[in-house]
């Protein structure tokens, strides 16, 4: 059974001494295991220097267990790890699902398709908890490693424009080029990744990841996901709702952080439908950035180089 201990002291090694803090928000740093990493997440120290590397006082550190064949063979390793301190509880996704989706406003027909690209997502965000949830895969490393997080909550307070935040990639598009201007240590745009992000469940554990109208037509740009071809994701759904409200986000400019599947390589396109689907979104997408349309909903890329 998963261990909680729900109003426990954080785990050592958490950066501080949690909410308590001086002039620290309270964040609840949430990590999400697969039948893929849960050798990797139970057999290194992996949780522990991730938690050293956000060099943060989280008020509480989470491992949810996703999507594993045998959950009972891996309970002891589990429990083991909030022993030993690497974490402070660890919770099954598939217990607190049926609570997220009634709180997020989705029904399990909505995240049928690919559902383990989702379901970790909307948990992490409706769990009860600190305000500010920083939600990290267990297949990040920290090539330039630090506090992004205490900077970053400072500019949500400031800018309410900015609604999430992550550290700078390693691999792909420079960040610049989704950016559209210069905050101080940050860069300002939009989009958003599920590899790491910050955001405030007050906005996020609510009823705004579905529409009458879908997120294809809603917000074209947010094609460019992996596994939009079949599938309305939670990082497609959560794009498309910044997108349409005019929410941005922060990219700070010198932590930074590489992942072991930095180009989606884990989708693959299952059926004729899917790959026609995967098809239709190239189109689309090769369309936008020909037309450079300024609107959210309808553009790739940032402002920044236009204004530079």
């Amino acid at each position: 059974m998963p261990v909680s201990t729900n109003g426990a002291s954080p785990a050592p090694g958490a950066g501080g001494s949690g909410a308590n803090a001086p002039g620290a928000a309270g964040v609840e740093l949430v990590f999400n295991c697969f039948e893929r990493t849960i050798g990797l997440v139970t057999s290194t120290p992996v949780l522990t220097d991730l938690a050293k590397a956000l060099a943060y006082p989280f008020a509480r550190r989470t491992l949810l267990v996703n999507n594993v064949a045998d959950p009972g063979r891996w309970s002891a390793d589990l429990d083991r790890l909030v022993a030993e301190g690497a974490v402070d509880r660890w919770l099954s996704v598939a217990d607190e699902l049926p609570a997220a989706l009634a709180t997020t406003g989705l029904r399990p027909r909505d995240i049928r398709h690919r559902r383990h690209w989702t379901d970790f997502g909307l948990v992490t965000v409706a769990l009860p908890g600190p305000p500010y949830v920083c939600y990290c895969d267990p297949e990040i490393e920290f090539t330039v490693p630090g506090d992004w997080i205490g900077p970053a909550i400072e500019l949500m307070q400031r800018d309410r424009s900015v609604a999430v935040a992550n550290p700078r990639w390693a691999h792909g598009p420079p960040p610049e080029e989704r950016a559209d201007e210069r905050v101080g240590e940050f860069l300002v745009g939009y989009g958003f990744t599920d590899q790491i992000f910050l955001l405030d469940r007050r906005e996020f554990a609510a009823p705004i990841y579905r529409s009458r109208v879908p997120v294809s037509l809603r917000s074209p740009a947010s094609l460019r996901y992996p596994g939009a071809a079949d599938s309305f994701v939670f990082e497609m759904r959560v794009d498309a709702y910044m997108r349409t409200r005019r929410r941005r986000r922060a990219t700070h400019t010198t932590v930074t952080y590489a992942h072991a599947r930095p180009d989606g390589s884990s989708y693959r396109p299952a059926g004729l439908g899917a790959g026609l689907g995967r098809l239709r979104n190239l189109v689309v997408l090769k369309l936008l950035v020909e037309l450079h349309r300024r609107s959210p909903r309808l553009r790739l890329h940032g402002l920044l180089g236009e204004r530079s």
